[in-house]
């Protein structure tokens, strides 16, 4: 399994716009061979002592995917066919301040 965890940064005053913008894109991308998850998610306070500050304005998508080969074909620019979806895309990463991403696998 592939795990990717997608930190964004979310230009000051767009979080309500980039929510549902998320929101609408969410179930296509859940649609795709392979995609197991495909979650944006907000920090929130924990007990947790080796928690970083809280930035009200980071997101980070959590994917799974069943093999790289999935995750490859998602990747694609020809991976959005709908028009719709290739315009909500387009909006997400115009919200966005930064993106950085980092790819794992499952070991255990």
């Amino acid at each position: 399994m592939v795990h990717v965890l997608v930190t964004m940064q979310i230009k000051s005053g767009k979080m309500t716009e980039f929510l549902a913008t998320v929101k609408e894109l969410q179930p296509f991308v859940l649609k795709e061979p392979g995609c197991l998850e495909y979650d944006f998610t907000r920090e929130v306070p924990s007990p947790l002592g080796i928690q970083e500050p809280i930035d009200e304005n980071r997101i980070t998508l959590v994917e799974k995917w069943e093999s790289m080969k999935a995750l490859e074909l998602h990747a694609q620019p020809t991976a959005e066919p709908d028009p719709r979806r290739k315009q909500l895309a387009e909006t997400m990463r115009g919200l966005r301040e930064s993106v950085v991403a980092r790819v794992t696998e499952s070991i255990a």
